[in-house]
């Protein structure tokens, strides 16, 4: 048996990525997240883990007609399907923090 990484503990090593990192379940459920992603989007590790992404990053409710979430769940499904990486281009979209306010940021998903 091959000991590689024997002893490693990668949600530590993952979570301490330097960059902004985040892992969904097949029902986009948040598995995992980096520090620096937590810094980012400024939310707790606790308060996020296990929901939907959606629910944690909902369209902003002050935009006439919000796309974020509705160009998300297209690109997060069509990888879902198709079984492969896709790289969508970086869209405009308005954030919801833990804090409840609503920031501008851009996504680059999958």
């Amino acid at each position: 048996m091959n000991s590689l990484g024997a002893g490693v503990d990668f949600r530590r090593v993952f979570e301490n990525l330097p960059g902004c990192y985040l892992i969904l379940a097949s029902d986009l459920r948040i598995v995992a997240v980096s520090e620096v992603y937590l810094r980012a989007t400024l939310t707790q590790r606790e308060a996020i883990i296990g929901r939907h992404i959606f629910e944690v990053f909902p369209d902003n409710p002050a935009e006439a007609q919000p796309t974020g979430v509705r160009n998300l769940r297209a690109s997060l499904e069509g990888v879902l399907r198709q079984g492969a990486r896709r790289r969508p281009r970086i869209s405009p979209r308005s954030s919801g923090r833990s804090t409840g306010a609503f920031v501008a940021c851009a996504t680059a998903p999958c």
